[in-house]
């Protein structure tokens, strides 16, 4: 520590002294003895004494350095803490004379005799230590440590002794050289006091530095659990462990030349530039994808670290991946890599948690999230979103249901930064959504193919044998594969796995000679295989195939383990009964893998909740083999398979006794109840009349009475993620009209079951049918049901499902029956123009039917259907 430090720490010392004198000053004669004037005086003497030690340290000669474990530095902070302690206890007094509002004059002195004894014995003594240092010599020594101090006074009492001894003839000497000793012995003390307190600063140093770590990294830790629960507020989806698995599978070398495409090379550097990649089935696309995000995530000059948001379609989760759940994937996406996009969303979310009634904030409207993404545009340079598989979303080309894929890459268009790169199969025609892009063929080139292969045959030990023995092997397998694969990284891959199951050379040649260049006979191929191993394996492969290309979602593998352990007539599963994952994707011949969620609710609303871990789903290599099953004859059997199994575990005993647990323990224990009571009716609906009728009586009069509420309980709890206290008055109607039975749905009416019931606050079964995008099951529904409860069916709308698929539906749902009305208001759609239209011929004549939404409240419930021949001008939407 330098003189300055040191004479600031005095100067600071010499103000807190005379404060402490002008308070004691206001304690006037009252005290006992005129002890607040002792005080003062030993206060006022400190002060001269701390005045003439400051201007000691500013004289020029003083050279003297002190450090943080020096005798001076140490008594000028103890002194400061115990001036600080007798000012505050003074000043305490003072406020609450005040406060009883007594006289100035009438204070009482604080202190008892004791303590004022003691507080004037500890003035003195740093007045003496401070006294001290006013020379050269004695500034020189308190620049020292307390041990080195000590042993200092130690010399030089040795020494005045030894002087006094020589001198005791000289009175006056003696005397002098006694008070000299007096005063040492007295500082000797005082330093060795205060000893413990000086080694133990460098602890205290640490301890503070430690201290301030800590507070650092709590600071860390709640920023970034801040930001957590932001990001799980705006998206629980996520694409990055699916480019993780991706991007691990892709072959070192291989695309490069896309990278190098002069097309590519625009896309980059132009800023909000579409680029559109084509490909047939199998040619590499999705890897492509992958090596193009790996590529943009790492930051260069050109591109200034540019956000990279990515987007993994795919065909089976078409319920999960709506539009707004893309956005808002998008949007978290940009916001983990770009602070302002996070500024915003962290500004939303602080409005929205101010807004809401309960602990959890509303999540973001989609309106809300592109204003956001628009509002960033200010601040951002660009961006790119990558989107893989676009032909997979759905469109109103699939099942008539909403066109996501043209909501998507219309937002996505209106950010002027956002540069999109999509692939897709070549049917999808790029000017359908835009109007300036470029495009690019992808397919597997021979180089690419060349090396992917060379990579296989190294990593098979039976191959790398064969070769060895024939050099111009492994240059004929090569060229066989790249001459028959088509231009398909997936067909090059099954060919050279069944190459890679050869005996011999011999056997291999004929392999290559045999190979098919079409996909499907690969796949089929592939089924013969597996139907040639043991019975168990082959039955085993089949089934979990047959399940994989016909559930309703992906299954997760202790779902599908599950269900694939569960045999006819079972009461009991324990782990004994278990077949393991490993086994299943052995047996299958590579045609199912293990792949990672995309969505943290991807199974139900419970996904929502922490205590559910995330787990790998089972689904196919390649999308193509779903169509490959759908060529094949009709799937009933394995709807019958699932609807028995479904039925079958639903009435384990063990949902019996362990009914008093929460659904997430026994779904951690019994994960295939979830799916199993939400969907068997689907699977019951697809079955039809091959369908075990003993079976479904379980449900009707149960030799099992726990089956019932098992089902229900469970079918409650995946649809609304909340626990099922009793049987809601319809719920059995509810649970099989969302999932399209349609055959059970009537059977349930026609016995007399209600249909036209609430549930769940405004919910009902008509409404819940055109929610999930079940027609069918809305068209069983009577007429009257609707126009009875109107406000109970038009819930879907403020609930966010206002989609055109569930507005066709509900305007040609009311059209049909137009010859049943008792009372329409008829009017002109000029007078009246209604927000959602919808036209539908009945009787040779077109009819229109709308209706009204109110801003903040979803749909008019008081308006009259509008009805009219012909409409001004286009306003269909």
């Amino acid at each position: 520590m330098d003189p300055f430090s040191v004479t600031a720490g005095v100067a600071g010392l010499l103000s807190l002294a005379i404060q402490l004198a002008t308070v004691s000053a206001k304690y006037g004669n009252n005290c006992v003895k005129g002890q607040s004037y002792d005080f003062i005086f030993e206060l006022n003497t400190l002060v001269d004494v701390l005045r003439r030690l400051q201007q000691f340290l500013d004289f020029p000669d003083t050279s003297t350095i002190f450090n943080q474990v020096s005798v001076l530095t140490s008594t000028n902070t103890r002194c400061a803490t115990m001036l600080r302690d007798f000012l505050n206890k003074l000043q305490k007094t003072v406020k609450e004379s005040n406060r009883a509002k007594r006289a100035i004059d009438k204070l009482l002195w604080p202190m008892t005799e004791k303590e004022h004894i003691q507080a004037m014995e500890e003035i003195h003594r740093y007045t003496q230590t401070f006294n001290f240092a006013l020379t050269i010599a004695g500034c020189s020594l308190l620049s020292k440590s307390s041990s080195e101090v000590i042993a200092t006074l130690q010399q030089q009492a040795l020494k005045l002794n030894e002087t006094k001894q020589l001198c005791a003839t000289i009175p006056d000497l003696v005397s002098q050289i006694e008070a000299s000793l007096t005063q040492i012995s007295d500082l000797q003390a005082f330093v060795q006091s205060i000893a413990v307190q000086t080694t133990a600063l460098p602890s205290i140093s640490r301890d503070l530095a430690d201290l301030k770590s800590l507070a650092h990294d709590q600071k860390c830790r709640q920023h970034v659990q801040d930001r957590k629960e932001i990001f799980s507020w705006l998206s629980s989806v996520s694409f990055e462990a699916r480019q993780r698995q991706i991007f691990d599978r892709h072959q070192s070398g291989t695309g490069t030349w896309l990278l190098e495409h002069e097309a590519f090379k625009r896309w980059k550097e132009v800023k909000g530039k579409v680029l559109w990649c084509t490909g047939i089935p199998g040619a590499g696309k999705t890897f492509m994808s992958s090596l193009v995000i790996d590529t943009l995530r790492k930051p260069t000059t050109a591109d200034n670290g540019a956000p990279v948001a990515f987007v993994y379609a795919d065909f089976k989760d078409h319920r999960q991946l709506t539009t707004l759940n893309l956005i808002s994937s998008i949007t978290r996406q940009l916001a983990e890599q770009n602070e302002a996009i996070m500024d915003k969303v962290s500004k939303k979310f602080e409005e929205n948690t101010a807004r809401s009634s309960t602990d959890k904030p509303a999540p973001p409207s989609l309106d809300e999230l592109m204003h956001i993404l628009q509002d960033a545009q200010t601040y951002l340079d660009g961006a790119y979103v990558i989107i893989d598989a676009i032909d997979e979303l759905q469109s109103l080309e699939t099942e008539g249901i909403g066109d996501v894929r043209f909501e998507l890459l219309n937002m996505l268009s209106s950010l002027k930064k956002v540069s999109l790169f999509c692939t897709t199969r070549p049917h999808i025609d790029a000017s359908t959504y835009f109007a300036d892009y470029e495009q690019i063929s992808i397919e597997a080139t021979n180089t690419d193919l060349c090396t992917y292969l060379d990579a296989r045959i190294a990593s098979s030990r039976r191959l790398v044998g064969f070769v060895s023995k024939d050099r111009h092997l492994k240059n004929h397998i090569v060229s066989s594969i790249t001459g028959k694969c088509s231009g398909m990284f997936l067909l090059a891959r099954l060919q050279i796995e069944q190459v890679m199951t050869a005996i011999s050379v011999r056997c291999l040649r004929s392999m290559l000679d045999t190979l098919s260049s079409r996909l499907f006979d690969m796949y089929e191929e592939t089924m013969r295989r597996i139907r040639k191993q043991n019975n168990a394996e082959a039955l085993l492969a089949i089934r979990a195939i047959s399940w994989v290309a016909t559930v309703k979602r992906p299954l997760t593998c202790s779902e599908l383990v599950h269900a694939l352990s569960v045999e006819s007539n079972d009461q009991h599963l324990d782990v004994d009964s278990l077949v393991d994952i490993q086994i299943i994707l052995e047996a299958s011949g590579g045609l199912i893998q293990l792949l990672p969620q995309s969505l943290d609710f991807e199974i139900s609303p419970r996904r929502y909740r922490s205590e559910v871990p995330k787990e790998e789903t089972v689904g196919f290599v390649h999308y193509t083999l779903h169509e490959c099953f759908e060529s094949l004859p009709s799937t009933t059997d394995v709807n019958c398979d699932i609807v028995d199994t479904s039925l079958i575990y639903l009435g384990l005993e063990i949902f019996h006794r362990k009914s008093h647990q929460t659904e997430t323990q026994i779904l951690s224990q019994y994960p295939f109840v979830g799916y199993a009571a939400l969907f068997w009716p689907a699977h019951a609906e697809l079955a039809g009349a091959r369908l075990r009728n003993d079976l479904i009586k379980l449900l009707v009069s149960p030799t099992r009475p726990w089956l019932e509420y098992t089902w229900l309980r469970f079918a409650f709890w995946e649809s609304f993620g909340e626990t099922y206290v009793k049987k809601p008055s319809g719920f059995t109607v509810v649970v099989v009209a969302m999932h399209g039975a349609k055959r059970i749905l009537k059977d349930m009416l026609a016995r007399g079951v209600n249909g036209n019931v609430r549930l769940h606050q405004t919910k009902t079964p008509f409404g819940m049918s055109l929610a999930y995008r079940m027609p069918t099951c809305s068209q069983v529904f009577s007429y009257s049901w609707l126009i009875q409860s109107a406000e109970s069916n038009l819930w879907i709308f403020s609930r966010g499902y206002n989609e055109m698929f569930v507005l066709r539906w509900f305007m040609k749902f009311l059209l049909q029956n137009l010859r049943t009305m008792t009372e329409v208001v008829h009017t002109t759609i000029e007078s009246s123009p209604p927000d959602f239209l919808h036209t539908e011929t009945i009787d040779g004549k077109t009819w229109f039917a709308g209706l009204n939404s109110i801003r903040g409240r979803g749909i008019d419930l008081t308006f009259g259907f509008i009805f009219s021949y012909r409409p001004p001008g286009d306003r269909l939407k």
